[in-house]
């Protein structure tokens, strides 16, 4: 058994065999393709495994996923009652957006990749709370948001479909507005389940990014200011990405197996975990 599964090999291995083929089918679809593809293949993946830990969190009855509500404490500094809130994500990450709804004006949710039915935390219920139904464009009003927020979303899109949304966020903030970014490096994985298979994620991490590669990114879009966020002792610092970036640059001729042992050891991690807030 490895990563703390519960899983045997041979079910790993069958997960890891159809979501290698179901994220080959998304990669090389067209770009109107994919905009109705992302779903379709999620839920057939649920279909295909029933001992993928979504299904297994289902069954048990642990719906609500309350892990991004350690987020909340970095992220009320930046909301207030005449401020909207937006968070992107995939499946349910309900639990974070009603917990946002008592500090803020409003609060949107896009849920672009759906796999899962919605689930609103027990007896949970606000009025400010918008779902919106909408592709990697947001149709957001121009300046109508105050601060966006996803995590573990980026490196599930397509680069082209990333960088459109980047963009569509970019345009929906308002100037002064902050985005912030939660996703894994990839120096530390991969982290989908072709982490025991391959050096190079294969899953429906479609790709798993460096600081620097999103650093380009965000700068490409628009964003004037950015930074990182180190999160030590449970709390966060926002510090320049620089440092992690030339970290990158030091690991990045070494060995695979190297270079993920660096990555994750106690110290780097903390440095090289891609929390980037940037400000239009």
């Amino acid at each position: 058994m490895i990563h703390g599964e519960k899983r045997s090999v041979a079910q790993l291995r069958e997960h890891y065999e159809i979501e290698k083929e179901l994220a080959n089918r998304l990669k090389n679809a067209g770009k109107k393709e994919r905009r109705g593809l992302y779903s379709v293949l999620y839920t057939e993946l649920l279909n295909k495994v029933p001992h993928h830990p979504i299904n297994i969190r289902t069954r048990t009855g642990n719906k609500a996923d309350k892990s991004l509500l350690g987020e909340l404490k970095t992220l009320k500094k930046y909301l207030n009652r005449n401020r909207n809130f937006l968070e992107l994500g995939k499946g349910n990450h309900s639990a974070l957006a009603f917990e946002i709804a008592k500090y803020v004006k409003k609060v949107y949710v896009n849920q672009y990749i759906k796999f899962c039915a919605e689930i609103q935390p027990e007896n949970q219920k606000a009025d400010n709370i918008e779902i919106i139904d909408s592709d990697i464009d947001l149709a957001l009003s121009p300046e109508s948001i105050d601060i966006a927020f996803s995590k573990n979303l980026i490196e599930h899109l397509h680069p082209d479909d990333a960088k459109e949304q980047l963009q569509s966020i970019y345009k929906a903030l308002v100037k002064g507005g902050r985005y912030l970014c939660i996703t894994p490096h990839c120096f530390k994985g991969p982290s989908d389940i072709s982490r025991d298979f391959d050096s190079v994620a294969s899953g429906f991490h479609l790709k798993e990014y460096t600081n620097i590669e999103l650093y380009r990114l965000f700068r490409n879009v628009g964003f004037l200011k950015i930074n990182s966020l180190v999160r030590l002792k449970g709390i966060y610092l926002k510090l320049p990405v620089y440092p992690a970036i030339i970290i990158e640059y030091l690991l990045n001729p070494l060995s695979f197996n190297i270079k993920r042992k660096l990555s994750n050891s106690c110290v780097l991690r903390h440095i090289l975990s891609i929390c980037l807030i940037a400000r239009k």
